[in-house]
């Protein structure tokens, strides 16, 4: 048995947060943890690899499929990639480049129903987002939708220059788009404002966001109001 335990978020969806290094500053890094219908494991956004975290992964079935939701989100998938050889790692489309180290990656399906996992996992293009790429999933048994930069949310309880960040950039102690990802990275905000289009129909209860505090119940509310600014 791990040392290493996965929180339980829903109905067959697990995640597990750590922190890392960036720009100075430690951030909270999430995973989620998906058990599929064939009872094999998706990573979502994988942590750090090591022992325990594998052998906690092994705990709830073979892994599978490892993505890496966002152009922004490339770290230890080749470790990964090692620790389970028969996995398939999965990059966001039109993200290639940025995966270059990453020999194993291929593209997400430019549309969601036509991915492996489709009866239980689908997936939402972030259009007009620069450098990110970022599919957003849905996960349909849990009633989650799973993000990794769209939405940050940094509560108190983390370090103080990730404080400050979360202040300066609007999501701090709340769900939201970071101020730098608004004014640098939305370069056309009809096609981002079409794509959250299509996030809004989904029966979501629940936000999994990449880094800091999930939104676990009245996820449309908040949902609302991290969109606003694109109305």
């Amino acid at each position: 048995m791990s040392a290493v335990k996965f929180n339980e978020v829903g109905p067959g969806i697990w995640d597990h947060t750590e922190l890392i290094h960036f720009f100075g500053a430690c951030l909270p890094h999430r995973m989620t943890i998906i058990r599929l219908e064939d009872r094999t494991v998706l990573l979502h956004s994988p942590t750090r690899c090591d022992p325990d975290t594998k052998q906690a992964l092994n705990d709830l079935g073979p892994v599978s499929h490892i993505v890496a939701p966002s152009a922004m989100h490339d770290l230890f998938l080749n470790e990964w990639a090692g620790a389970f050889p028969d996995a398939r790692v999965w990059i966001p489309p039109g993200a290639r480049k940025y995966f270059s180290h990453v020999p194993k990656a291929e593209p997400l399906p430019d549309h969601g129903e036509d991915a492996p996992w489709q009866r239980e996992l689908t997936y939402v293009r972030m259009e007009g987002m620069a450098r990110l790429h970022e599919c957003v999933f849905y996960h349909e048994p849990s009633r989650s939708i799973i993000c990794a930069d769209l939405f940050f949310h940094v509560e108190k309880e983390n370090p103080p220059l990730i404080r400050i960040a979360a202040r300066l950039g609007g999501f701090y102690r709340k769900l939201a788009v970071p101020a730098d990802i608004r004014w640098f990275l939305v370069r056309d905000r009809q096609a981002l404002r079409h794509s959250i289009g299509k996030l809004r129909v989904l029966p979501f209860e629940n936000i999994i966001v990449g880094h800091g505090a999930n939104t676990i119940g009245n996820g449309a509310a908040a949902f609302e109001e991290a969109t606003a600014w694109l109305a």
